[in-house]
C-alpha cells in the first residue's frame, strides 16, 4: 500500500510535467519529477526488504517498525503537499527536506536490516567444530568433504554482504545449511571420540605424535573408517 502511494505521487508529477512542456517552468518540473521518481524507488526497495524479512520471521528486524511508520507519515505529508499546493512542483524546499529525512530513515533501516540478516545467518548456521574441521582437512580421507563444507561456509559469508531481495535468497541459507549438515554427518565428526580427535589433531600437525599414542582403540577406529593408509610412522630425525 505504501509503495503504491509513493508511486501515485510520481504519476501525479508525470501529469503536471506533461502539461508544462511549453512552460518556462518545464525544466523545474522535470527535475522534481526525476527526484521524486528516485525517492519512490528507494521507498519501494526498502519496503520490499522490510516485508521480506518480517515475513520470514527474522525477529531482530522487528525493531525497525517505528522507522517504517515514520516513513509512512512523510509520504502522507507529501501527498498533503500535493493536495494543498498546486505550485509545489516548482518549489524545491519541501522535496529537498523530504529527501533528506527519508534517506536518513532508509539508511537506518538498511543498517538494521544488515545486522538482522547477518544474525539470522549466524543463528541458523550448523554447529560445526571449526578446529576439528581444520584438523580433518589435513587427512586425505576427509579432505573432500571438509573442502565442501568450507566452500559452503564461505557461501554463507558471501550472503551476508547483500540484503535479500527475494524469498529464494532466504531459502538459499536453509539449503546451504542442509548441505553443510549432510557433509558434516557424512564425515561422522560428531561421533569421533575425544582421544581420536586428539590423535588426529596431533598427527596432522607438523610435529606429529608419539608412537605410544597410537592405542588399540585409535587403531580400531582408523581401521573401521578405512583411514590407516593415510598415516605413516617416521623417526624424529626424518
Amino acid at each position: 500500500m505504501i509503495i503504491q502511494q509513493s508511486l501515485d505521487l510520481t504519476q501525479k508529477i508525470t501529469g503536471w510535467n506533461q502539461s508544462m512542456v511549453e512552460s518556462k517552468n518545464a525544466t523545474a518540473y522535470q527535475d522534481r519529477y526525476e527526484k521524486l521518481k528516485e525517492l519512490a524507488n528507494r521507498l519501494e526497495t526498502v519496503f520490499n526488504t522490510y516485508h521480506l524479512l518480517t515475513a520470514s520471521d527474522i525477529e531482530s528486524f522487528s525493531t525497525v517498525a517505528p522507522y517504517i511508520q515514520e516513513i509512512k507519515s512523510y509520504v502522507e505529508n507529501l501527498r498533503e503537499q500535493f493536495r494543498t499546493q498546486t505550485n509545489w512542483g516548482i518549489e524545491p524546499q519541501v522535496l529537498t527536506e523530504l529527501q533528506r529525512k527519508v534517506q536518513h530513515l532508509v539508511d537506518s533501516i538498511n543498517r538494521q536490516a544488515s545486522v538482522a540478516w547477518s544474525d539470522y545467518i549466524e543463528r541458523n548456521r550448523p554447529p560445526i567444530q571449526m578446529s576439528l574441521l581444520s584438523t580433518l582437512l589435513g587427512i586425505p580421507g576427509f579432505r573432500e568433504n571438509v573442502m565442501q563444507i568450507r566452500t559452503l561456509i564461505d557461501n554463507l559469508e558471501n550472503l551476508k554482504r547483500y540484503l535479500p531481495t527475494s524469498k529464494s535468497d532466504i531459502d538459499s541459507v536453509k539449503d546451504i545449511n542442509k548441505m553443510i549438515m549432510h557433509a558434516w554427518t557424512k564425515i561422522g565428526a560428531e561421533d569421533i571420540p575425544d582421544d581420536v580427535q586428539h590423535f588426529l589433531q596431533q598427527a596432522a600437525s607438523s610435529g606429529g605424535i608419539a608412537l605410544e599414542a597410537y592405542t588399540q582403540s585409535i587403531r580400531d577406529w582408523l581401521v573401521q573408517h578405512r583411514l590407516t593408509s593415510h598415516f605413516c610412522i617416521r623417526t624424529l630425525s626424518s
